[in-house]
Parts: C-alpha cells; sequence; structure tokens
C-alpha cells in the first residue's frame, strides 16, 4: 500500500503535466500581455467622428439602447461610415447597448 500511493501521485502529475505546459508556453510568447485589457473586437476605423457624447444624450427614446437611427442623429451619417453599425452592435440584436457604445467611445472619453 505503501508503494502504490506515491505511484498514483506520480500518475496524476504525469497526467496534468502535457495542460500545465500548453499555458506555460502562452506566458513566453506574449499570450497573456494583455489579458483582460485588450479590447477585442472594438472597431478600428476610429480615426474619424470621436463618439464624446453621453450615452443618455444618445438614447432619444430612453429605451437604454442606441439604434442606429439614433447614432445618426446625434453624429450624422458619417459615424457609421467609420464604424459599421454592425460590428459595434457586439450581439446582433439591432441596437448597442450601454457597454457597446461606450467600448466604441475608447477609453479617452469620460463616462
Amino acid at each position: 500500500m505503501k508503494r502504490i500511493a506515491p505511484l498514483i501521485s506520480m500518475l496524476a502529475l504525469l497526467s496534468i503535466a502535457p495542460a500545465m505546459a500548453q499555458v506555460g508556453s502562452d506566458w513566453g510568447s506574449g499570450g497573456f500581455k494583455n489579458y483582460g485589457t485588450q479590447e477585442e473586437g472594438k472597431s478600428e476605423e476610429t480615426a474619424g467622428v470621436v463618439m464624446d457624447k453621453d450615452f443618455d444624450t444618445v438614447d432619444l427614446d430612453d429605451d437604454g439602447m442606441v439604434t442606429e437611427s439614433e447614432l445618426k442623429q446625434n453624429y450624422g451619417d458619417q459615424v457609421t461610415q467609420d464604424r459599421p453599425f454592425t460590428k459595434m452592435d457586439r450581439d446582433s440584436d439591432g441596437a448597442l447597448s450601454r457597454y457597446e457604445y461606450q467600448r466604441e467611445q475608447g477609453p479617452d472619453v469620460g463616462r
């Protein structure tokens, strides 16, 4: 029995070693460099219209969502030419939630 316990422990370690090696390889390659901070999926065409208005100002009907029409009424047609609305609307529900809108504003615009 004394010989079996260490053997079982070794087998358990060997079974998780490949998973540990996979995670460890990302650290050296920069895979976790921006973990949790990278703005994945944000439109890259941010040099055009600056979306600097508060969400509540842009949400004209106060329904908690910003439609493409409301966006154009506030910023003009150029805003959706710079950033396609379908890319801003990450959950494809036809409107921008507060989170989606603020994500497109970027980190430099006050909330």
